[in-house]
This record gives C-alpha cells, structure tokens and sequence, in this order.
C-alpha cells in the first residue's frame, strides 16, 4: 500500500451522463480553452484508483479533500473501503502521511517528499491533478493549431512542454501530455466521461495517466463516483503516540 504515497505525489467506476453542449458559443481562443477550468473554494471526490507500477498491480478507494491552494487529505482505503491503509496531509510547504498497515508516519518537507519519488510537481499542479484542470496552464503559449474536432495548444516554460488537446464542440480537455528536455520523462493523462457537478460545471468522472520516468513507468486509473464543490470539509489529521517515524531513503 506504500504504493498510495507516490502517487498522492505524482502526483469512474460511475456512469455519468456525458457534457455535449458547447460552453461558449462561436470560435475559442487558445486563451478560452484555456480558461474552462473547474472553480472552487474547496473540493471533495471519492474515487476508485487502479495503480500498476514497481512490479506491482492494487486496487483502492481514495477519499480526497481540498482548499484550494491551502491543503489536500486524502485517505486510502482497502477492502471495498472497509480499512484505511494510508492517510496524508499535504501543504504547500508539507508532506505528512500515516501508513497503519505499517504502523509508521511520515513527516518530510514539500521538496523532500518529491525527491523521495524523483517527481517535480508545484503544489497548484497537484490539486489540478485531482479537480481535473489543465497542468501547467501557466507557462505561455507557444502555439496552436484547430481541426473541425479538436484545439492543440502546446506551452512551453524553460525545458518543460505541455501539449493539451481539447475537443471544439464542447471546449472540455480531452488529453494532456508532459514532457521534459534533457530527462527521460513523460507523462499522458487522458480525461473522459464528463459529468455535471457543483454549479452545473463540467468534471472528468474518469482519468487515465501514465507516467515514464527514467525508464520506469507507472499506470494510474481513476474512476470517481462522486465530486463535490464548496462543501464544509474534515481534514483532521494525527499520528498514534505508538507509530514510528519512517526511515526515508537517501
């Protein structure tokens, strides 16, 4: 289950009925695509997580719980969601998770938590991975082009490039991909099954990721049954006085 961390880091089994009607009337700028993007205050999903990487292939619920900009918890659960294996607390500056099946905890810094995994994600990026909104949206535009069906919009920031695709007819993200100069990392996300939520905004219901980072490639499938917006939210967090704090690779 150590497996939930990284990707807590990295960072629908439901049948929504899909968005088809045009947001915005008429011809979009890159700069429209680019501003369909979920808005909250904060964010609540519970969704269904299939995870293969490392030689390894789980299963999961994952409980998720955002203000934006300030915290993500998140609490993994095994069983059909009987018990909880893992509970994290992040912050901008950050990571604090419990592993009970290993009765152990983890206290790192925000940048320590990514070099445990060798991943480089802003905290923003992070909740962006979760609410479904574009990565990277960001970084400039360095160009674009338009079929009958689909927008491409390629950033570019230093030796990083985000290339996002969306479909004309309704304005929605439908894949995005990441790459970095100089390393081997690349990173696909695609996003389907659009459904109504909170305020009648359009949300991804399902999510398939794949990550190569130097060779090692990491697949991540997650399938929500619920997202709610601008909901009160428990974030509690805390360690049992008998759990040990978790020796972390150098």
């Amino acid at each position: 289950m150590l497996a939930a961390l990284p990707l807590l880091l990295a960072a629908c089994g439901s049948a929504k009925s899909a968005v088809e009607t045009p947001l915005k009337p008429g011809k979009m700028s890159p700069k429209d695509y680019l501003a369909q993007q979920i808005h909250y205050n904060t964010f609540s999903a519970k969704a269904q997580m299939h995870y293969e990487g490392d030689g390894t292939t789980q299963d999961f619920t994952a409980n998720i719980r955002m203000h934006k900009d300030k915290d993500i918890w998140a609490s993994i659960t095994a069983l059909g969601g009987m018990i909880e294996a893992l509970r994290a607390y992040i912050v901008p500056e950050k990571l604090q998770a419990v592993n009970r099946l290993g009765r152990e905890y983890y206290d790192l810094g925000y940048q320590e938590g990514l070099n445990l995994i060798r991943a480089e994600v802003s905290f923003a990026d992070l909740q962006n991975l979760f609410t479904g909104n574009p990565l990277m949206a960001d970084m400039p535009v360095s160009s674009s082009s338009e079929t009958d069906s689909s927008m491409t919009i390629v950033l570019k920031k230093e030796d990083v490039t985000a290339t996002l695709l969306y479909n004309t007819t309704t304005g929605l993200l439908q894949r995005t991909e990441l790459n970095t100069a100089g390393r081997d990392f690349h990173c696909s996300i695609d996003y389907s099954a659009y459904g109504a939520t909170t305020g009648k905004q359009p949300f991804s219901y399902k999510r398939n990721i794949l990550i190569s980072n130097a060779g090692k490639v990491i697949r991540l499938n997650m399938n929500f049954n619920k997202a709610e917006l601008n909901v009160p939210l428990d974030v509690s967090y805390s360690v049992p006085a008998s759990y040990k704090k978790a020796e972390v690779p150098k």
